[in-house]
């Protein structure tokens, strides 16, 4: 106990002694060396993040390569770098790549200008590096960042939170508030990636078309305006005649199901999953639209839990799980 507090002090009063600088690496959530890798990148991606004021305008190939810039420069902070996809050689046993991180970014939010798609067979492990590289790796990189950004916009009231409303405050346009929303759902349109959030749209292109008639509505506001969050919810809501009141009953919190692919060769044993209903069945999507599972019915259901709960598919155990959506 004693060493333990004597490294404290020695932190608290050599190394780190400016109480500003030690809220910033809380604030971030990572180890020292990391916390301060990411610290000294934190200008650079504000700026590049600034950039995104025309997302709602620009076109496919311009939000995509805003979104690289953004995975390439976390990439700076060893801990968030995305890596290329490789395998072993046979031969020489080292390392082979077989497609760059940029291909499978690219293929996973704008399929429709892919040149290097994955074979049936590998889809799934696609996925899963789309799991571990984008959805894991930089999504908590991103969120780090946002979190520090936060703390230096609103380093005046430290015990403020803030909310969506806020968002303008930090100095970012809101297209920088979609990124973790897009690259969950493998989309370039924050509309649809809403709409897919909340399953009021099931597969993405559904959910793309329905975006335009959105843009159709926020005609004489400015771009970046176009994007906000709240603006976004109050449509949805309006078009899809969301009941004001939730629901009070919930989902079971386990969901027996069967299996529709092998899973075997894939290291990932969780997937999130999207339910679609029909009159006695289930059947378990994941976000891209690709069929994992399928189960019963639950006695208890109802399409409005997508409103407020999460599904995860475990398929070791061949059980959905469903979990509040926070």
């Amino acid at each position: 106990m004693e060493l333990f507090v004597k490294r404290g002090r020695v932190l608290h009063e050599k190394i780190y002694p400016e109480q500003k600088f030690r809220r910033k690496l809380y604030r971030v959530s990572l180890p020292p060396r990391s916390g301060n890798q990411l610290l000294k990148l934190s200008e650079e991606l504000r700026e590049h993040l600034q950039t995104g004021v025309e997302y709602a305008n620009w076109s496919l190939e311009q939000r995509l390569i805003y979104i690289q810039e953004t995975v390439r420069i976390l990439g700076s902070v060893t801990r968030f770098k995305a890596k290329d996809k490789t395998r072993k050689d046979r031969k020489t046993q080292e390392d082979k790549v077989i497609v760059s991180w940029e291909n499978v970014l690219r293929w996973w939010l704008a399929p429709s200008t892919a040149k290097v798609k994955p074979t049936y067979k590998q889809i799934s492990d696609w996925h899963s590096y789309v799991s571990k590289t984008f959805h894991y790796r930089v999504n908590w990189g991103l969120g780090s960042i946002i979190a520090l950004l936060i703390e230096e916009s609103f380093s005046d009231h430290p015990t403020m939170m803030p909310t969506i409303e806020d968002w303008p405050l930090i100095g970012l346009p809101w297209a920088a508030f979609w990124i973790k929303e897009l690259i969950v759902w493998g989309t370039l349109e924050p509309v649809a990636a809403y709409l897919l959030s909340r399953g009021m749209e099931i597969t993405r292109p559904d959910a793309e078309k329905a975006a335009l008639s959105y843009y159709n509505s926020q005609r004489f506001i400015s771009n970046d305006e176009k994007l906000n969050a709240k603006l976004i919810k109050q449509w949805a809501e309006s078009r899809y005649d969301i009941p004001i009141q939730p629901s009070l009953v919930s989902p079971p919190y386990q969901i027996a199901v069967k299996l529709l692919r092998d899973f075997s060769n894939s290291p990932n044993q969780l997937w999130r999953v999207i339910p679609v209903e029909n009159s006695e069945n289930i059947l378990w999507i994941d976000p891209a639209g690709y069929p994992l599972a399928t189960s019963l019915k639950p006695e208890i259901w109802d399409i409005n839990f997508l409103e407020n709960y999460d599904f995860d598919l475990n398929v070791g155990k061949q059980t959905v799980y469903s979990n509040v959506y926070l």
